[in-house]
This record gives C-alpha cells, sequence and structure tokens, in this order.
C-alpha cells in the first residue's frame, strides 16, 4: 500500500482491490485511539464528498477511512461500470483488511449501504455496526416498462451503455452552496451503465427478500428522497433481522442526509449511536 500525505486535510493513497485494481483512499487519523469509521460511498460519487463527514469523526477521536469505489473517483476502472456485483466484494474485503473491524463501524450511504448490506450478510466480517444512509432497496422513482425493457436489450448487446441519472443537486439537499463547494465535482459521474443499473437492482430484490444484517445497524433516510424509496426502506427495518435495529426518519431532508442545511444535527445523530455499539469496545 502506498501512500502520501500533504500539508492539511486527510492522508492519501492506494491500496490493491479484489483483482488487483488500485483504489484511491483518504485517511483520517486521530493518534492514540483504535475506534474507526470506514465510509462507503454512493454510486457515480466518490470519497471527497465526505471530507466534512471524515473531519468531524476525526475531531471526535475516530480513525476514518473512505475510499473510491472501482471506476468512481480517483480509483481504477471503467466508469461507472460494475460487471459482476461480487467484484465490488472483493473490493471491500480488501479495504476491511486495512481497519480492525471490532473497532470499527460502517457508514455507508445509498448505493454504498446497499452494497454494505449486502456485503456483511456474504462475508465473515463483523465490524461493530453499520449507519446505512437512504439505501438503495428500491428507487423512489423507477425508470418505465418501456425504458426497462430497451434496457434490458441494451444489457444484451451493449451493456455499457449510460443513461443520464437526472439526479441533480436539488434531489440529493436543499443546500446547493454546500454542494458546490466540494472537491474534485469533475469525478462525479452523470450517467448509469445499464450493466451497472441491473445488477444493483437485483441485488436489491435480494435484500428485500431476505432482509438481515448479522450486525446491529441504524437505517436513516429522508422523508422527501426523491431517489431512493424511503416506503420501501420502512418495509424493509420490520422485516429485518439484526441483533439491534434503530431507524430514523428526517423530516423534510432528501437524500443525502449528511449532505443537507440540518447536516450538522444528522451526523451528531450518527455519532451517538456509533459510541453506543463501540462503548467498551476500544481505548481511546
Amino acid at each position: 500500500m502506498g501512500s502520501e500525505t500533504g500539508q492539511s486535510g486527510p492522508e492519501t493513497g492506494t491500496l490493491r482491490g479484489g483483482h488487483g485494481n488500485r483504489l484511491f483512499y483518504r485517511r483520517w487519523r486521530a493518534p492514540g485511539v483504535e475506534k474507526t469509521l470506514l465510509i462507503v460511498h454512493g454510486l457515480s460519487e466518490h470519497s471527497a464528498r465526505y471530507l466534512h463527514v471524515g473531519g468531524f469523526f476525526q475531531a471526535r477521536g475516530y480513525n476514518v477511512m473512505a475510499f473510491d469505489l472501482r471506476g468512481h473517483g480517483r480509483s481504477e476502472g471503467r466508469r461507472g461500470w460494475v460487471g459482476r456485483y461480487a467484484d465490488l466484494g472483493t473490493d471491500l474485503e480488501a479495504v476491511f483488511q486495512e481497519v480492525d473491524a471490532r473497532r470499527t463501524v460502517v457508514f455507508a450511504h445509498s448505493f454504498g449501504a446497499q452494497l454494505a448490506l449486502w456485503f456483511l450478510a456474504q462475508s465473515g466480517q463483523r465490524p461493530q455496526g453499520l449507519v446505512a444512509s437512504a439505501p438503495w432497496l428500491a428507487l423512489t422513482e423507477p425508470p418505465g416498462p418501456n425504458l426497462v425493457r430497451f434496457a434490458r436489450f441494451l444489457n444484451l448487446w451493449w451493456p455499457a451503455f449510460g443513461f443520464r441519472s437526472g439526479i441533480t443537486g436539488a434531489k440529493v439537499s436543499g443546500d446547493q452552496a454546500f454542494l458546490d463547494s466540494f472537491e474534485d465535482k469533475h469525478l462525479g459521474l452523470r450517467v448509469v451503465r445499464v450493466r451497472t443499473y441491473f445488477e444493483a437492482e437485483r441485488t436489491a430484490a435480494g435484500l428485500r427478500d431476505r432482509p438481515r444484517c448479522p450486525v446491529p445497524v441504524l437505517l436513516a433516510h429522508g422523508s422527501d428522497d426523491p431517489v431512493t424509496s424511503l416506503a420501501e426502506t420502512l418495509k424493509f427495518f420490520e422485516r429485518l433481522e439484526a441483533p439491534a435495529k434503530e431507524l430514523r426518519i428526517y423530516p423534510g431532508f432528501r437524500h443525502e442526509l449528511h449532505n443537507e442545511t440540518g447536516r450538522d444535527t444528522v451526523l451528531q445523530d450518527y455519532f451517538e449511536w456509533i459510541e453506543g455499539r463501540l462503548k467498551g469496545k476500544v481505548s481511546g
């Protein structure tokens, strides 16, 4: 694993993913403590959109690690391409080798929350908990049947074709000025590739069919989320099998709770829940 440390901000570097591809990461260190927050971002975004989250938890005594999914941000791979969902699992397994799961809680958003739920159900990794923000269990406004039929045809003959996602700033947060302040805005993706979409939808259906998580989980969702379905999160929570579970709905919030005008409240809620999972588990 290589790394380089700038004069300010987190340490950055790369690590080898499941098939040797290089994954870019950002790492905030809090000297003298062992507890860690691992961040898994959503589809078409990247770790630079979580700099404030990393700084928030570092200031409260956490080591934080965030990485760019393959094909996203500064990581290697075809932009936005997920040929096999299991490849994401091998990458996440490689990232877990960089942290101590016994002293770690995962914070994952949207597609990243879907990935984290799937991964934990499949793997032997057992972090102390999972904060799943606006998980992609179903879309609030799924594509119509004609478009789905066309996409299925493309999935056979042109699976890398990209449809515009239509997920604009107004859909994710009411604080456009804050979104405009992010670094690496040019690395965000504006399309969703056909194969990636179907891999995500297949995985979401599997999670709905068997809602389980082997670690304590906090599900969080905005009441006005136009991207991922609040109704499906509510149904998932009711049936979810987990050692402990909690649900928080934020009235008036859109898709990215941690980027809304009320983000300080959201992050404090996450912090307090995470503290409860790690209490007595670590020193520092």
